[in-house]
């Protein structure tokens, strides 16, 4: 009887440590008008802490439908930090360990004239 009174707090503990650990996340990008020839009507939708890439992405795109928006694409799924910048013609994403981090690599393979529209990270996951 001693062993399943020991045995059952610590499964518990385990399962809560391990629902946490991986968290995984998702940026999508919609439009308002398919005319539009820059990003003035671009929308980003971020989806977080759900189990798995697939879920997240899904999660992401749900918002992006439910907006009733213009090519709904997911633009980055992340298991730590993502960001998504942006410019007139331009964007770039990136993942990394921490939010600074990904901010200056989506900079980086955005280009020019590029600024961050959005970043996450996973919780407890940004150093």
């Amino acid at each position: 009887m001693k062993t399943s009174k020991l045995l059952i707090p610590l499964l518990l503990s385990v399962s809560i440590l391990q629902s946490n650990a991986f968290a995984f996340g998702a940026i999508a990008v919609g439009d308002a008008d398919p005319k539009a020839n820059d990003a003035s009507t671009e929308q980003h939708f971020i989806a977080s802490d759900h189990a798995s890439y697939d879920a997240a992405k899904e999660a992401a795109m749900r918002q992006c439908l439910e907006k009733k928006l213009y090519f709904c694409q997911v633009a980055l799924t992340f298991d730590a930090c993502g960001a998504y910048a942006k410019s007139e013609k331009n964007s770039g994403n990136a993942w990394a360990a921490t939010e600074d981090e990904a901010k200056r690599l989506a900079l980086a393979s955005c280009g020019k004239d590029c600024k961050v529209v959005v970043a996450q990270c996973e919780r407890g996951k940004s150093i």
